[in-house]
């Protein structure tokens, strides 16, 4: 008896932890969506798209284990290629834009990652197709 009482204890756990992953990533990806500016009114509980997000991956799960993978794959290849994407961009932006590195902007005895990060935050406040999204920003990331 002692080895099917730790097998289901362990199934247990496992489950627990299952069931909290899945709700704890529902709730957060709510959250994001309910914070989105474009955002329809009747969504903006996060409550109801939290449900609605668990409802839509239960449904999914017990359709089959196979599907849900699937459709992992495929959200995972659309995620990979929009970070290729932006990245591509990005190199591509900073390329055309490279002023403040021939012009000895940057400090001297600055490192090369925090200037990076500061000139890729000074060309993110100039550039007027992120003023879309100045409404999501917190308000310590403000561009002055």
């Amino acid at each position: 008896m002692g080895g099917k009482a730790f097998v289901l204890i362990l199934l247990g756990f496992a489950s627990t932890d299952f069931i909290i992953t899945m709700t704890l990533s529902a709730a957060d990806a709510a959250a994001h969506f309910v914070h989105n500016p474009y955002t329809p009114h009747w969504l903006s509980s996060q409550m109801l798209v939290t449900l609605l997000l668990l409802a839509g991956l239960g449904a999914t799960f017990l359709k089959g284990f196979k599907e849900a993978i699937g459709i992992a794959v495929i959200l995972v290849a659309v995620y990979l290629i929009l970070n290729a994407i932006v990245t591509i961009v990005s190199i591509v932006a900073l390329w055309h834009h490279q002023k403040p590195f021939r012009t000895g902007a940057v400090p001297s005895g600055t490192s090369i990652p925090a200037s990076s990060a500061s000139l890729a935050y000074r060309f993110s406040c100039s550039r007027s197709w992120l003023l879309a999204f100045q409404a999501s920003k917190p308000e310590w990331l403000s561009c002055p």
